[in-house]
C-alpha cells in the first residue's frame, strides 16, 4: 500500500513539474478529470484490487501456490496460522523467561505452527547453539526432537 500512495505523490509531483517548469498545459486533462469525475472512486478501487491480485504473486523457494505479503498475510490472519504461529512462540518465551526453571528444554515449531510469509527459520534439534541460554540467563537450553 505504501507503493501505492508513493506512486501517486510521484505522479502529482510529475504533473506539477509538467506544468510549472516545463510549460505544458495540463488544462485538457484537468476537464476530462472533470467529466467522469463520478467514476474516479470505482476505476481506482478496480486498478488497487487489480494491482494487489496481479503484482503480489511470489514464488518463495519453489513453492508457487502462495502470494506475497498483503494477500498472504490476510489469508494467514483468517485461517488462524497467524494465531498458532504467535500462541506457539508465546509459550516457548513463558519457559524461556520463567526464573524458576534453571534447566529447560524447548521444542522447534512443527508444520502447523509456521506460517509461510511469516516463518524464516527456527532452532535445531540438540545443544543450543542460538545463544538462547546466555540471553535468558538459563544453566541450559535443550531443543527437543520436533512432534
Amino acid at each position: 500500500m505504501t507503493f501505492v500512495l508513493g506512486l501517486a505523490a510521484t505522479e502529482f509531483l510529475l504533473l506539477g513539474w509538467l506544468e510549472r517548469v516545463r510549460g505544458l498545459s495540463l488544462h485538457s486533462a484537468e476537464q476530462f478529470c472533470k467529466h467522469h469525475a463520478r467514476r474516479l472512486p470505482q476505476a481506482t478501487a478496480v486498478l488497487l484490487v487489480c494491482m494487489a491480485c496481479i503484482g503480489s504473486h511470489t514464488v518463495k523457494e519453489g513453492q508457487d501456490n502462495h502470494f506475497a505479503t498483503s494477500l498472504e498475510a490476510a489469508y494467514e490472519l483468517a485461517d488462524g496460522q497467524a494465531a498458532r504461529y504467535a500462541a506457539a512462540l508465546d509459550a516457548r518465551e513463558a519457559v524461556l523467561t520463567d526464573a524458576a526453571q534453571r534447566d529447560v528444554t524447548i521444542r522447534p515449531l512443527n508444520g502447523e505452527e509456521r506460517p509461510w510469509l511469516l516463518f524464516y527459520t527456527d532452532v535445531a534439534p540438540g545443544p543450543d547453539m542460538w545463544g538462547l541460554t546466555p540471553y535468558f540467563d538459563k544453566q541450559s537450553v535443550t531443543i527437543a526432537e520436533p512432534n
